[in-house]
């Protein structure tokens, strides 16, 4: 059961909220998620309701997932990959835009931890990626680690996985001026360093012989411009045909700056 609880798991990870706010608005909690020092938040595995997880690709496996998060206030366009390199190395890709143009990219890597057949799971990963808002690019770094495990449940199949990102966004901050006379002026432009830490709990459970996901995942962001801030997601992952899902999520705020959206995604496995 385990090992087929494991190989549903979903992949994707919450990435950045999207801009609920509107093009040319004030950016609200999720376009501020890895967007720059005055966007405070960060960046998922993409953002949906389903979490990266421990479970690493196999040699040779490719995962995919593009996803369309839209609200009253404007819409998250994302991406997320990963591909095996080893059984216990992956290879993974992470990123999406707003419709106001503002995006994010970042590649990791993931290693896991243990036995491969434990029943309890754990995997981290380094990432180092960009981010782009009004015109300006600004380099993310990134460090995540999960614990994840697969049961038995009365609908089939399930799992749950815990899910911890940080990302460091530098930047600059308000010029200073240590020195100046009638004709100089010396100033120094301090360097500063944003901080993002998000936090995605994840249950999941597989029925009609594992054609159908069901998903529920528990959200939680903060960082060192913002307050922490929390919403749910849920959705249903349907097999289509072949390596082909389709998703379709609701995403329900908490607590913090956020708004009600509704997730489009599909989701492809060779």
């Amino acid at each position: 059961m385990m090992q087929i609880a494991e190989r549903l798991a979903p992949r994707p990870s919450g990435g950045p909220r999207p801009d609920r706010r509107g093009r040319g608005g004030k950016r609200g909690r999720g376009a501020r998620l890895g967007l720059g020092l005055s966007l405070g938040l960060g960046l998922l595995v993409p953002a949906g309701p389903a979490a990266a997880g421990p479970w690493p690709r196999d040699r040779g496996a490719t995962f995919l997932s593009f996803g369309q998060e839209s609200g009253r206030s404007g819409d998250w366009t994302s991406l997320y990959g990963e591909y095996g390199l080893t059984g216990t190395l992956t290879l993974g890709v992470d990123g999406g835009v707003t419709d106001a143009g503002d995006g994010i990219a970042i590649v990791f890597l993931q290693s896991a931890f243990g036995a491969p057949d434990a029943r309890h799971r754990f995997t981290a990963s380094l990432g180092i990626g960009a981010s782009r808002s009004d015109d300006r690019v600004t380099p993310v770094m990134q460090g995540a680690g999960s614990w994840g495990f697969g049961f038995d449940a009365a609908p089939g199949p399930a799992w749950f996985a815990l899910d911890t990102k940080l990302r460091l966004i530098p930047g600059e901050g308000d010029p200073v001026v240590i020195s100046q006379s009638a004709s100089y002026q010396e100033v120094l432009t301090p360097v500063t360093l944003a901080a993002v830490l998000k936090t995605d709990a994840t249950l999941g459970v597989a029925t009609a012989g594992g054609n159908r996901l069901w998903i529920a995942q528990l959200q939680l962001e903060d960082s060192s411009a913002t307050p922490l801030s929390a919403r749910l997601a849920t959705s249903v992952v349907q097999k289509i045909a072949g390596p082909l899902r389709g998703e379709l999520g609701l995403i329900t705020p908490l607590d913090g700056d956020s708004e009600t959206a509704v997730k489009l995604g599909l989701w492809v496995e060779f």
